[in-house]
């Protein structure tokens, strides 16, 4: 006899059930009134961080300093 694991859903249920799911990024204030009025309509709202860690901490290249940008040509019109 085999059991079916309530972790699987079938193929439907799932996209079913990701429909109605939804990530912004947390604003204090308006996240949460966001969250009634998506809720009234039976959308689960999840909220993600505007600034991570790895935003902060990674950076491949070194910014350069002010004084280097002088006389710099950004892009030319022809």
């Amino acid at each position: 006899q085999m059991v079916e694991s309530p972790r699987f859903k079938p193929s439907g249920e799932d996209k079913k059930d990701r429909r109605n799911n939804r990530v912004i990024p947390y604003v204090a204030g308006v996240s949460e009134k966001l969250r009634r009025v998506f809720s009234k309509h039976n959308i689960s709202v999840y909220f993600r961080p505007s600034n991570t860690l790895r935003q902060k901490l990674v950076h491949p290249k070194d910014k350069t300093p002010k004084h280097k940008l002088n006389n710099v040509v950004c892009a030319v019109q022809c």
